[in-house]
């Protein structure tokens, strides 16, 4: 059965690891490849550790099934299985984090969808999200930033 609650600081190794594999299976194949190769484990570890105490998981006894950031208005590494995947938990964590948002105050929450992930886009739409913007961004590379990232920005008003 699965459950969603707040990620511990003593999984980081497993939350970066599934990270890792979920960013390079969805966000990797729409990106620079030098991007890609600068993302590596130790990338995810660090980038986990900024994010706490900001990380919600889905976890199915030991397997993490799902990872979502919420603070403040932003939503951010809303990541499922590929195994889980339209089976409601992406809807159950983005649902969670609005939630997170509207009692921080949060009246308009905004996030990113990488250019190219129709998939991600429709899934936000579904769920009343809407593009407000798009525009590129350097990523970031072992040769410095010099790999353009395109995004489309969303918002939803929280009610």
């Amino acid at each position: 059965m699965t459950e969603i609650r707040s990620a511990h600081t003593d999984e980081t190794d497993n939350l970066a690891k599934f990270y890792h594999d979920m960013w390079h299976e969805s966000q990797a194949p729409f990106q620079d490849k030098r991007i890609a190769d600068f993302r590596d484990l130790r990338f995810m570890r660090a980038r986990i550790n900024e994010f706490f105490p900001h990380i919600f998981v889905a976890t199915n006894g030991n397997q993490i099934e799902g990872l979502m950031v919420a603070h403040n208005d932003r939503l951010s590494q809303l990541f499922i299985h590929p195994k889980t995947r339209g089976q409601g938990l992406g809807a159950n964590l983005l649902a969670l984090g609005e939630a997170k948002m509207m009692a921080e105050g949060t009246v308009i929450a905004t996030l990113s969808c990488i250019k190219g992930n129709d998939g991600a886009r429709r899934f936000y739409e579904r769920h009343d999200w809407t593009v407000f913007d798009e525009h590129s961004k350097m990523g970031e590379t072992h040769q410095g930033w010099v790999a353009p990232v395109h995004i489309w920005e969303m918002r939803k008003t929280l009610k």
